[in-house]
């Protein structure tokens, strides 16, 4: 059972949404005592393709292109995949400033196609947000200089989840400290620099 569930997840993924499969297992077989023959029959139904992928509200130049999507025209299409674009879009979002961008997706059947999806992403991209200062607290027996050669931020740079993940591994992994906080602060109101505290 937990092989045909694998099978249909995978035949999902590629754009089989209707897949069944069913299996059959005869006991003693060919005669012999204690040997299993295991058949799993694969209904694959109709697989449905992309007609056209649109991106809407995606409108800021960044320095990084755009990354590369699941979803594309004449491929498969599944729920799976949009999930998959959908972590894609916002972790490049996310990492470039803008901390309050939103996704949606929406699929409609072709007219007269109705194996073929016109699928469109809407992109919200919120106010895009800097580094405005970088602060750093709770040094009691560390100096400063070991800890700000391993942060990852500096003022100016666009507000990136991926960098302030990446400077507290790198302060953990200098096996010095219990604990490390990131956080986000805005003591003076700005909405498009923000400060980051590092604890």
């Amino acid at each position: 059972n937990d092989d045909a569930r694998t099978i249909e997840d995978l035949y999902r993924a590629n754009g089989f949404e209707q897949v069944k499969t069913t299996t059959k297992v005869v006991d003693d077989y060919g005669g012999k005592d204690n040997q299993l023959a295991v058949s799993l029959h694969i209904d694959e139904g109709v697989q449905t393709l992309v007609g056209a992928l649109h991106l809407v509200g995606n409108e800021s130049k960044m320095d990084e292109p755009f990354p590369v999507l699941n979803l594309a025209a004449n491929e498969p299409f599944s729920e799976s995949l949009v999930a998959d674009d959908r972590d894609i879009i916002l972790n490049h979002y996310f990492n470039h400033g803008f901390p309050d961008a939103t996704f949606e997706a929406s699929a409609n059947p072709i007219a007269g196609q109705p194996d073929r999806m016109d699928v469109t992403y809407t992109i919200k991209e919120g106010e895009r947000v800097s580094v405005d200062r970088v602060l750093v607290s709770g040094l009691n027996f560390t100096r400063p200089p070991i800890v700000q050669r391993e942060i990852q931020m500096q003022p100016g740079d666009a507000l990136s989840q991926i960098d302030m993940l990446d400077t507290q591994k790198r302060l953990y992994d200098l096996g010095i400290f219990s604990q490390v906080d990131t956080a986000v602060q805005n003591p003076d109101g700005d909405e498009h620099e923000k400060n980051v505290l590092v604890q």
